[in-house]
């Protein structure tokens, strides 16, 4: 549901934040609309490939101070691998994802933005890992019931105020993200024998992050500088609080974990 993007180059850490010095991408999503009205879209590709999605937008008041934009999609891609293993095809990724966006007006001066976003991904293939000889064949040997289920949620709330001398904007994020993955480790079917050593591998990972920001900018009204005694000026002050817990792991067994 985007609107437009940004690419610029060079050092950008004064405008975007830290991690910026070779430059930026900034993804631009759709603003809520005047209107009422909305699109949706189906795609359908070869090997069962499938993506809906559904945008709209829903004014919140007469005045047409306070507006709202909500879109979700579905997208659901077999990833086109044969298991020679089971003798199917792997199993495939399921993606559900949304947002809701408002926006709203707070007397002459004050703009407000509120968006929450949540995604999650259920990739229960196989096939994402195999040796290079069988991945060109478009094949995998795995025995071991894979999966990948990734959960991400995103809030933010900007406000919007104009001063007499300068402009203001707060902007407020939380960003959150789980994920629980686990694979054939071996990359093979098996049977095993630990005399000639080989084992059944299992490998995993799970993940936790959370990540909280805050951002303050200030700015004169004067954007550009095009006479002579013209000043243009910007400042901001950033904050981030970050948490992480991640655990890897690898299991010698021949048994489900189920």
């Amino acid at each position: 549901d985007l609107e437009q993007a940004e690419i610029v180059r060079g050092t950008q850490s004064s405008i975007y934040g830290r991690n910026t010095i070779g430059g930026a991408v900034n993804l631009i999503t759709r603003r809520p609309g005047e209107f009422a009205g909305g699109n949706a879209g189906l795609t359908y590709g070869t090997d069962g490939f499938a993506r809906a999605n559904l945008a709209f937008d829903q004014p919140l008041s007469q005045d047409g101070k306070w507006l709202s934009r909500t879109a979700l999609s579905y997208t659901h891609a077999p990833d086109g691998i044969r298991n020679i293993a089971t003798g199917e095809d792997d199993l495939a990724l399921k993606a559900l994802n949304g947002r809701f966006t408002v926006t709203g007006e707070i007397g002459d001066s004050t703009n407000l933005t509120f968006s929450f976003d949540v995604e999650s991904v259920d990739d229960r293939s196989k096939g994402g890992w195999a040796p290079l000889a069988l991945a060109f064949k478009h094949q995998s040997d795995l025995d071991f019931p894979a999966r990948r289920q990734d959960d991400r949620v995103g809030v933010m709330l900007r406000v919007d105020h104009d001063f007499d001398g300068f402009w203001f904007q707060s902007t407020t994020a939380f960003r959150g993200f789980d994920q629980d993955l686990i694979l054939d480790g071996d990359f093979t079917s098996g049977p095993y024998n630990p005399a000639l050593g080989a084992f059944a591998l299992q490998q995993g990972r799970l993940q936790t992050h959370r990540q909280l920001t805050q951002e303050f900018r200030f700015g004169s009204h004067l954007r550009t500088v095009e006479d002579a005694g013209d000043v243009s000026w910007s400042a901001g002050l950033f904050f981030l609080s970050e948490s992480f817990e991640g655990t890897e792991f690898y299991e010698l067994a021949s048994g489900s974990r189920n």
